[in-house]
């Protein structure tokens, strides 16, 4: 390990920063100056206990035009390179399922009941998807991984 000053950085969601929500970790480093063996990453995510997703937690998201915005779950498979699904739960209960491409959000499950025109953008950090009248707010490391 080298020697010198190091800085540990904690970041939330701007999201969830907006929303003034708190975080709670704990962090613990133990140094004791032993050579310790290189720890390798996990070739693949894990995921989290009880489900099929690498990550899990809640989004903006409104359901119709002129419909405040609330807040829904989502869980995340990432497939690599900023490849994923996102599978958002919506307030009624119901499922909407977003692709990505290398960070873009590029469509959506057409096989759900219905066809609303999809249309996303970037902006920030959070890529901004409009499917018919809903709108989501995915932040980038959502999909990313990060």
């Amino acid at each position: 390990s080298a020697s010198g000053d190091y800085k540990i950085r904690v970041y939330m969601m701007r999201s969830a920063a907006r929303r003034n929500e708190v975080a709670h970790y704990r962090l613990e480093m133990i140094v004791d100056g032993a050579r310790q063996p290189t720890a390798h990453a996990p070739s693949h995510d894990a995921k989290v206990p009880g489900t099929d997703f690498h990550a899990t937690g809640n989004i903006p998201c409104s359901m119709g035009k002129g419909q405040p915005t609330g807040s829904c779950a989502f869980g995340v498979k990432h497939e690599g390179n900023g490849n994923a699904m996102v599978t958002v739960t919506k307030v009624d209960g119901s499922q909407r399922v977003i692709f990505f491409e290398e960070g873009r959000a590029i469509g959506y499950d057409q096989s759900q009941a219905d066809s609303g025109r999809f249309k996303a953008k970037k902006e920030a950090g959070l890529n901004i998807i409009h499917i018919g009248e809903e709108r989501y707010e995915i932040p980038d490391a959502v999909p990313e991984g990060g």
